[in-house]
């Protein structure tokens, strides 16, 4: 184990270790940053695959110039609210829930939701003649499967599926809705299985786990040993099957490990998390021209049709310098593809503040609002050593629909302040 590898996994420790002390809150954008790409970083510098290469000075400079100039851009939010009152996170559990929600509003829109996430399915498998799992291509079907304003409707699943667990978090009593409700929930996560599209997934499920945390006392220890014990015994079970086998034999084999076939199991998952970074570093050493904002603002230029027209006429690639079929990048290649140096200098610095501004609003008015506009910021800093979601169109549409919503059906905003936070009975 090299140096870096070593000093990383520290780093790892000590933001565990800092974890356990009192009204530590475990979901603080240094923490989450800092943890994943300290375990990124030291992950790949094992170098356990012979597809992996040496980066140069120039590329290590660049990948940590990136993730430091996000740190520093959370530090000077920190710095600017270090003195002022904020929640601790049992009273934001508190105060969250007694604040309400126009529950009429939030079943109604659901319904809404709901009908245009249906309608545009159906509408979607008719086009196709079928949908991507029945294909004779599932993966090609999969990356071809949508029409232009329907599909948007279908990617927004998270968002229906978050507002239905917030009824169910929030909205006290009304057995009939959840119920209702709770179908709704399954044919949702079962129809949209068949697109075979993983991501939204787990955009789901790492928003809601942060909406969870901070409005209820559910996500504890012992039950995220259980989730997390369940997820590993089913992953062991799957592997146990013959056909699991045989891709867990293909995966080591395209990989080109360096360790025994006996740990084939862990290719998969150490490639999926290495390669990002490994295409990355190829990226800045070879790149030699720059797009001046067109990956940047990919969601923009999606919305308005010119994404395509502009590829096509400046000859774009999106997945450049590849030498294997691990063809993702961390959050860093929209800005350094189109800015160079600056962009890796100021644009992830930009997004740090941006979303430490997010997160201390939060704690500053236990509101639910910049909660949900929170989770989603955890979102992308979650899955910013695999990809930038911020610049795809689809996560732009979860956001914002998200976030309007939540303006709609709060009442109005907070005035509790911790100065006067005696008079609600905290839980």
């Amino acid at each position: 184990m090299s140096l870096i590898s070593i000093f990383c996994f520290l780093v790892c420790f000590f933001i565990l270790l800092s974890c356990l002390r009192k009204d530590a809150d475990i979901f603080s954008p240094g923490r989450i940053f800092g943890f994943i790409w300290s375990f990124s970083i030291g992950l790949t510098d094992m170098k356990f695959s012979r597809l992996q290469h040496e980066w140069p000075l120039f590329s290590w400079f660049v990948i940590l110039l990136g993730v430091l100039s996000f740190l520093v851009g959370i530090f000077i939010i920190y710095s600017l609210n270090s003195n002022k009152k904020q929640f601790t996170v049992y009273q934001i559990r508190t105060l969250v829930r007694s604040q309400g929600i126009s529950e009429q509003r939030l079943f109604a829109i659901i319904i809404l939701l709901v009908f245009a996430y249906s309608f545009s399915f159906v509408i979607e498998t008719i086009a196709f003649g079928g949908l991507p799992l029945f294909s004779a291509f599932p993966d090609r079907a999969r990356s071809e499967f949508g029409l232009f304003g329907f599909h948007l409707f279908v990617s927004g699943m998270p968002a229906i599926l978050i507002l239905i667990a917030e009824y169910f978090l929030i909205v006290p009593e009304h057995r009939i809705q959840k119920t209702f409700l709770a179908i709704l929930f399954v044919w949702i996560i079962g129809s949209y299985f068949f697109l075979l599209v993983r991501l939204n997934y787990i955009t789901f499920l790492v928003i809601m786990f942060v909406i969870a945390y901070y409005t209820s006392r559910f996500i504890r220890f012992r039950n995220v040993l259980f989730a997390v014990g369940s997820i590993v015994a089913l992953f062991a079970y799957l592997s146990s099957i013959r056909e699991a086998r045989y891709a867990e034999h293909f995966i080591y084999v395209i990989s080109d490990m360096k360790f025994s076939e006996t740990y084939a199991s862990l290719a998969g998952p150490y490639m999926y998390i290495v390669m990002n970074l490994e295409n990355f570093a190829r990226v800045v050493e070879k790149l030699s021209q720059f797009t001046y904002g067109y990956y940047t603002f990919d969601f923009i230029l999606a919305l308005t049709g010119l994404k395509h027209s502009l590829a096509n006429y400046f000859g774009l690639t999106d997945r450049i310098f590849l030498i294997s079929s691990f063809n993702t990048y961390p959050f860093l290649l929209p800005y350094f593809r189109d800015f160079g140096f600056l962009g890796v200098v100021f644009c992830p610095m930009i997004l740090g503040i941006v979303i430490s501004s997010i997160y201390y609003w939060m704690k500053r008015t236990a509101s639910l609002l910049p909660l949900v506009m929170y989770g989603c910021c955890l979102f992308v800093m979650f899955i910013s050593f695999f990809v930038n979601v911020l610049t795809m169109l689809n996560f732009a549409f979860i956001f914002s629909l998200i976030t309007v919503i939540h303006l709609f059906i709060i009442p109005k905003p907070s005035r509790i302040t911790v100065q006067n936070l005696s008079r609600v009975k905290l839980q």
